[in-house]
């Protein structure tokens, strides 16, 4: 089997996170971004020159469950692209994963650490709110830099509250 640059790729993005470099590198890294879990793996047994990551988000709330993963199937058809994330539940854990796949050659790696780092952002906010949207706020949905979509919330003025 041939290089795919995944432990190339795993060096540098440590370096970026300014972590110790794991000596004992195998097929799945554990990476640390704002105290936010990614499980890093070499995605080379399903697509040549890949790379799987997985963002821990945090536990499923038994209180509101459904209302819970409602938002993030509505989250998944938002963010549904050509090469984005998608959320998942680890049946194991219980636990809300963002999940991915890039192509390690055509990711420049302070790209993909800069999304990591939005990922982590995201999995804190996920955290506090479930992206649960209380009376006081909407979902607005736009676009973000090259068209990606994007998903903000807004307070909304009093009076239209319901």
């Amino acid at each position: 089997m041939k290089d795919s640059g995944f432990f190339d790729l795993v060096d540098q993005l440590f370096e970026l996170a300014r972590m110790e470099k794991n000596t004992n590198v195998c097929n799945v890294v554990n990476l640390y971004i704002s105290d936010i879990h990614f499980i890093l793996m070499d995605g080379s047994t399903v697509e040549e020159g890949s790379m799987i990551f997985l963002c821990d988000f945090g536990e499923v709330p038994k209180a509101h469950r459904m209302d819970v993963l409602q938002r993030l199937l509505e989250a998944n058809l938002v963010m549904l692209g050509v090469g984005t994330p998608c959320f998942s539940i680890n049946y194991e854990t219980n636990h809300v994963l963002l999940m991915g796949r890039v192509l390690i050659e055509k990711t420049p790696v302070r790209a993909l650490f800069r999304a990591f780092v939005q990922h982590a952002r995201q999995a804190k906010q996920w955290r506090k709110t479930r992206f649960l949207l209380g009376n006081e706020h909407e979902a607005v949905h736009s676009e973000g830099k090259n068209g990606a979509p994007k998903l903000t919330l807004v307070a909304r003025p009093a009076q239209d509250r319901t």
